[in-house]
């Protein structure tokens, strides 16, 4: 089976309310699961400078994206 991402500017309502549902079933099946892990990952350059990176927490199973950037020059670079 083939996926694909699409990038909507003005999303349906509808459709992001099957993102928040899924989110909430998801919570409901994981109760027991209380854990609370914050995580991040960076792009450092080879002087140790961020030049990028993603930070969140996990919690119930769900992946919470709190920020992500990626310095201008290095955008696209893959």
């Amino acid at each position: 089976m083939a996926y694909k991402i699409s990038f909507e500017p003005h999303p349906n309502p509808a459709d992001v309310a099957v993102l928040k549902n899924g989110i909430l079933e998801n919570t409901r099946d994981k109760a027991a699961e209380e854990s609370f892990e914050p995580f991040a990952f960076f792009i450092r350059d080879d002087k140790n400078h961020i030049l990028g990176g993603v930070d969140g927490d996990i919690w119930r199973g769900c992946l919470h994206i709190h920020h992500l950037w990626v310095d201008e020059p290095i955008r696209g670079e893959g």
